[in-house]
């Protein structure tokens, strides 16, 4: 059976705010911020099941042989054995690590945990990989490729991140070389490009976030396919800026005004909008996506528009009814 290892990875019980340049902070009164990794639990165990139901089962019930590896930062014993007592509790065989201090980058924190799970795997060779931040609260199953999809796919498929990014407070959706700016909370990489991934992730290890990787990606493999969208449409990154149809941040609720929390009403094309493209063609070159006609087949990026839960799902979570945020459901914490 194909194999995937999903690493649950980042800082975990936080609280606080973000200051300076970057928001990835090594404890309270810090140069860089004044996010703790000590704060509330329900949320975050919330968002471990979430990421459990919604992700890791969800995959194998897709015929994927999972692997899960749970690699996440937090300065608090009592917290760390939390998390452990948790996971070991309810994953069989799973990679257990809990760091004190955080990466200094993004990206040099994915190469740490890929490393990690490299270890305990012995090889990621032929392995895909979902890499998602283990603060997500995760609103639907997510929706990956079956391992028969990925063989079928040309090239061995493509990565894949939750969306195109709205910006909605600076307002730039688009690299500086004119390609969607994506959301990069989770991360799908199929076993044929994890190698490329890697190095990828190398070359830029500085930088703090991965918005730009489609810039990053066709400068390094052009020939590969392209990054693709989860969900149509543009949403932003942070959902305490605005509402997204995959998932919200534990202990960090949206407070933006003008609606921006909640789901669009009579928008449907704006919500239908898919702004992956290969290159900046005219508009009556665009592939036929973006022009409202049927998919191409050349076309690359196109992703399933959200899904509502199987009723299976939702009879197997109605005994969750944790504390209410506009416009989400949200899964249980025992």
């Amino acid at each position: 059976m194909p194999g995937v290892v999903v690493i649950v990875q980042g800082e975990v019980f936080r609280s606080g705010t973000c200051r300076g340049s970057t928001c990835m902070s090594h404890g309270p009164g810090s140069a860089q911020g004044t996010r703790v990794t000590n704060g509330p639990i329900n949320e975050q165990i919330q968002a471990f099941r979430s990421i459990q139901e919604l992700a890791i089962d969800h995959l194998g019930a897709l015929g994927w042989n999972v692997t899960t590896c749970v690699d996440v930062v937090s300065a608090s014993r009592q917290r760390a054995e939390l998390v452990q007592s948790h996971w070991a509790s309810r994953v069989a065989r799973c990679g257990l690590q809990v760091r004190p201090r955080v990466a200094a980058t993004q990206m040099e924190a994915r190469i740490e945990v890929l490393d990690s799970a490299e270890q305990h795997l012995g090889s990621l060779a032929g392995c895909a990989a979902l890499l998602v931040r283990a603060d997500l609260i995760l609103k639907q199953p997510l929706q990956l490729p079956r391992p028969r999809d990925e063989e079928r796919e040309a090239a061995g498929g493509a990565i894949r991140f939750p969306f195109a990014m709205r910006g909605t407070m600076n307002g730039r959706t688009q690299t500086l070389l004119g390609n969607p700016r994506v959301a990069d909370c989770f991360v799908w990489v199929p076993a044929a490009h994890l190698a490329h991934f890697r190095r990828i992730l190398t070359e830029h290890r500085s930088e703090a976030h991965a918005h730009d990787f489609v810039d990053w990606w066709k400068a390094s493999v052009p020939r590969a396919p392209l990054p693709r969208p989860v969900v149509r449409g543009l949403f932003d990154a942070d959902p305490s800026k605005g509402w997204n149809p995959l998932f919200m941040f534990a202990n960090r609720h949206c407070r933006m005004p003008y609606g921006l929390c909640s789901p669009p009403q009579g928008r449907g094309r704006t919500m239908g909008r898919q702004p992956w493209r290969e290159d900046r063609t005219s508009a009556s070159h665009r592939p036929k996506e973006l022009r409202g006609g049927r998919p191409s087949e050349s076309w690359p990026g196109v992703g399933p528009t959200p899904q509502r839960r199987a009723p299976e799902a939702r009879h197997a979570m109605a005994h969750v009814q944790p504390r209410a945020v506009p416009g989400i459901r949200h899964l249980s914490v025992n």
